[in-house]
């Protein structure tokens, strides 16, 4: 199994239809009561290859004795019955069993050992040069060349730091509707009219 571990906004979702993606399998996204019923297992098996897809773990997932939305005893014997259920699960061809979470040590340990969620990938938010690259690659995708040349990318990118990467990916996008409505060029303006547009979107953190 697989735990991608990092704070709102992080990418994780993203980073796991990236793999996806690029392995060329489906995915499909598990509920807390799926596993708590153990119907995950069943689904793996038939949907193999597949990537079987878990967000916000360590809400069900928690360690053992401190507490997480269950009675302290349900919450024991079901994650009991998970190790069980993980300790057979390598053996399932073609599956892989995937879970983000924004605070690890909330898990408990005996998930994370060998031969269960023992990779682990640590995410951070993108850095100022990694925001400006997603922002320029989004952009050669959506805007017109001309535009992409008078829009002061660094200066968008250190505008956005709150900005997850699908996020980020719609800024070019609302940049260009309104350059071409008010024939405005000026990186200043372009980023006034997107705070407006985030604002009123609801995509502030």
């Amino acid at each position: 199994g697989v735990l991608i571990a990092g704070e709102r906004g992080a990418g994780k979702t993203s980073l796991a239809l990236a793999i996806a993606a690029e392995a060329k399998v489906p995915v499909v996204e598990i509920k807390a009561h799926q596993l708590e019923a153990g119907l995950w297992v069943g689904q793996g098996a038939s949907n193999a290859p597949v990537i079987l897809f878990v967000e916000d773990f360590d809400k069900f997932a928690g360690v053992r004795g401190k507490f997480i939305n269950t009675e302290n005893q349900d919450h024991e014997a079901f994650i009991n019955q998970l190790l069980v259920e993980l300790d057979g699960f390598e053996k399932q061809d073609g599956v892989v069993l995937m879970a983000t979470t924004r605070n690890l040590k909330q898990i408990d340990e005996a998930l994370q050992r060998p031969g269960r969620m023992d990779r682990i990938f640590h995410l951070q938010r993108p850095t100022q040069a990694e925001r400006e690259a997603i922002l320029y690659s989004a952009a050669k995708e959506t805007m017109d060349d001309q535009l992409i040349d008078y829009v002061d990318w660094k200066k968008v990118a250190e505008k956005t730091a709150l900005l997850r990467p699908p996020e980020l990916k719609l800024v070019p996008v609302a940049l260009e509707g309104t350059a071409f409505r008010g024939k405005v060029f000026d990186t200043d303006e372009l980023m006034s009219y997107w705070s407006s547009f985030a604002a009123t979107s609801n995509m502030k953190e």
